[in-house]
């Protein structure tokens, strides 16, 4: 008489559970994946910030090479410019050449050119 109905609540409980165990199989699944994945995110960030860390230091050295490559043009561009000013104090307290002389030395220049 009551075969019937245990057979249909056995059959649903069956059903039932079938559903919950793949339920729970199927989310213990996707939790481990997602704390994998949350451990691969943590390391790629850490390689992230060294990473960072050495672009930064390499770029702090670059930019004190290049201002001190800076420094070394100036002070050779300050010192050409002194020796020019000495060179134009020189000339300007010598006596003049005669045109002859000159003209007789930049000929005697365009020679060594020539050859």
């Amino acid at each position: 008489m009551y075969s019937g109905y245990i057979k249909t609540a056995s059959v649903i409980a069956l059903i039932v559970s079938s559903w919950f165990i793949g339920y729970n199989y199927n989310e213990t699944k996707w939790q481990t994946e997602i704390k994998e994945t949350k451990q691969k995110i943590e390391v790629l960030e850490q390689k992230n910030k060294d990473l960072s860390n050495t672009l930064e230091t390499r770029s702090q050295e670059k930019i004190v090479e290049i201002q001190e490559k800076t420094r070394n043009v100036i002070k050779f561009v300050e010192k050409q410019v002194l020796q020019d000013k000495e060179v134009i104090k020189y000339v300007e307290s010598c006596p003049k050449l005669p045109d002859a002389v000159l003209e007789a030395h930049n000929r005697a220049a365009h020679l060594e050119k020539q050859k």
